[in-house]
This record gives C-alpha cells, structure tokens and sequence, in this order.
C-alpha cells in the first residue's frame, strides 16, 4: 500500500464509524451505546459501497471496541432489517472484538454464533485482533478481484482505521481496551 491509498471515512459519529478501502468496507462500533439513528446512517454507508463494488464484492473488517454496549431494541432492529439489504454484497465477514480473559472470549463466542446462525453463503469468522482478520480476509477478498499486494496493505489499512477511530474517541487507545477486557 506504501500509505498512498488511504481509507476514506464515509460517516462517523460520536458512536461509531465506517471507512471503506477498495472492495473493504470497515464499521466500527464504539464504547457508547449505539443509537439507532446512528445504526441507520451506518447501514446505509454499507449500502452504498456495496452498490459501488457489485453483488457478492464487498468484504467486511468490523471493529468492535472492548467496551462495546449492547445494543438498545431499536437499535438491534435498525442493524437487523439492514442485513438482508447488505448481505447480497458481501463475498466475506469477518469481525474484530480486541480483549483478552473470558469477557472477550464470551463476546467472540457469541458473534460466532450469530455468523453460524445467519446461514450466509459467503465465509465469515471472528478474531480477536486486526492483524489476524486482515490475514484472514486477504486470500477471500482478492479472489472476488481485489487488488493488494499483501495482507500487509489489509493490515497497515485496518490499523489506520483503528488509530483514527481512537483519535475520534469512538475506540480506547489499545493497553486501555485490553485492561477492560482481561477480566
């Protein structure tokens, strides 16, 4: 990537965030409680870069901070009547929840099985840290025609998206998201 493509940041609030790179679409789910006015504006920006890739093209890297709330019912219903809307543009999925200790594993644990639940017919998979996911996501997204030299270039991508996300206040600087997670 050599920092001359960087990610846009297609909407942001104090809550959450979605960037996209090339055929990547990154939300971020922040510390706060997400509003469904935020979910809303959210789902439409995943919308809109999937429309501008084509059916089965975008893949997904979502960042969920460490002190991430549950979602309100309005809101779970925005982000549920989203998916059917996005899902026909996704080629892979993954998800990020950063932690350490039985809070995250707990966390992670119960994302995989949303994924398994929601029976999509393209891969998803949860991780615990950026760099995995952007492994992961690597070999899947450029078999859908996205160029990347590496996985290095997903990588170096996600973590800038990360790094604005806690200049924002939207995500815990990393030793701060890991102690509230290693309970």
């Amino acid at each position: 990537m050599g920092k001359t493509e960087l990610p846009r940041i297609v909407y942001d609030d104090a809550f959450c965030m979605v960037a996209t790179w090339r055929s990547i679409v990154m939300p971020v789910m922040g510390a706060g409680k997400l509003p469904a006015s935020s979910a809303k504006r959210q789902v439409a920006a995943l919308e809109a870069h999937g429309k501008s890739l084509g059916l089965g093209k975008m893949g997904e890297i979502t960042l969920i901070a460490a002190s991430a709330a549950l979602p309100e019912a309005d809101t779970r219903a925005v982000l549920d009547g989203g998916v059917p809307i996005v899902s026909p543009y996704y080629g892979c999925v993954s998800a990020v929840f950063e932690g350490t200790g039985f809070k995250a594993a707990l966390v992670r644990g119960i994302l995989a099985s949303f994924q398994l639940m929601s029976r999509t017919k393209f891969p998803q998979k949860v991780f615990s840290n950026v760099d995995d996911a952007a492994k992961w996501i690597y070999p899947h997204i450029t078999a859908l025609g996205m160029v990347a030299n590496s996985a290095q270039d997903i990588i170096d991508t996600v973590h800038t998206v990360r790094e604005i996300a806690v200049k924002r206040g939207i995500f815990l600087p990393p030793a701060e998201a890991s102690a509230s997670t290693s309970a």
